[in-house]
């Protein structure tokens, strides 16, 4: 967690990454400032998010999936046990995708007193997500355990604990379950039923600039070609996508990370401020870090990351390192 000495009182924030030991995200430059950091580490994959009929048969609570999600949720009651004070959630990319299941998730309700979201957000409406519902999660979960030559859940639980073979790249992603996350995002913020804490939210400039290759096209070409990728989107939803990104469009697939991080951020500032109480802040990251020419990332611009190098302070790391 993350923050400084305000009234007398620490003031931490808690940082939700799965690249916990990468030393760009080490706290040690805020801790020389008087911050306190902590980061939560948590399952990927089949071992934090596969759902499976026979799993949601033996639950409790009758579900599947989110096992990722679960460990995040035990890591901030472990910190409102043993910490003192306020507590700030705060995430990047897909940290920022669990920032916004968390202030959707009645298990984490009071476990936090603020949020803070970079380039990311889980606001899809169930046109574009159907696969997060439990039904379709369990079905693409046999279809993972198949891919193992598995037949049951107890052949799965003899397996190798890494579980990264088959069609494991398929098994990433939150589920829609009565347990940790009932309802979609979209659908918790809509009925003013999300976690109502202050929120920090923002996107950067050029998203998309490192995340594919940046060929340009304009904004008519932008919209058609994204149609043909992923289908119409509801207007709602459309309308959560900045004005600015339709200046210059990148092609298909850069263009739906960079709309997907942008409209994610703008959705969960609409939302919030539309049926939240607490205040919404929003913030576009517009800063050039200085890599120098033949660095990875030169000419990545105001690209997703790269505000990272900044809020940690340390301009000298590499992402990957």
């Amino acid at each position: 967690m993350a923050g400084n000495a305000v009234a007398g009182l620490r003031y931490h924030t808690v940082r939700v990454l799965h690249k916990a030991a990468t030393p760009l995200y080490w706290g040690d430059r805020l801790a020389q400032k008087g911050v306190i950091v902590v980061t939560i580490a948590y399952r990927l994959g089949p071992l934090g998010f596969l759902a499976l009929p026979e799993l949601t048969r033996e639950s409790p609570h009758h579900s599947s999936g989110n096992y990722g999600l679960m460990d995040q949720i035990a890591a901030l009651e472990w910190i409102q046990r043993n910490i003192a004070a306020f507590v700030t959630i705060a995430g990047q990319s897909s940290g920022s995708i669990s920032v916004s299941i968390l202030m959707a998730s009645p298990l984490a309700k009071g476990l936090f007193q603020r949020a803070i979201g970079e380039s990311g957000g889980l606001f899809e409406p169930l046109q574009l997500a159907p696969k997060y519902l439990l039904a379709n999660a369990e079905r693409d979960g046999d279809k993972y355990a198949v891919s193992l030559s598995a037949a049951s859940l107890k052949e799965l639980r003899r397996l190798p604990a890494t579980l990264l073979a088959g069609n494991a790249g398929g098994i990433v992603h939150a589920v829609i379950e009565p347990y940790v996350l009932p309802l979609l995002p979209c659908e918790a913020f809509n009925s003013g039923q999300q976690n109502d804490v202050p929120l920090l939210i923002g996107s950067n400039a050029e998203e998309a600039r490192a995340m594919a290759d940046v060929t340009h096209e304009t904004a008519a070409t932008f919209d058609s070609d994204l149609e043909h990728s992923v289908g119409q989107l509801p207007l709602p939803w459309l309308r959560h996508i900045p004005m600015r990104l339709t200046k210059r469009r990148n092609r298909r697939s850069s263009a739906w990370s960079a709309t997907s991080a942008s409209a994610g951020t703008c959705g969960h500032a609409r939302l919030q401020a539309g049926t939240g109480k607490s205040p919404v802040f929003y913030d576009s990251f517009r800063q050039q870090p200085p890599f120098p020419n033949g660095s990875p990332y030169a000419g990545w611009g105001a690209s997703h990351f790269a505000e990272l190098w900044y809020v940690f302070d340390h301009l000298d790391q590499s992402l990957w390192n």
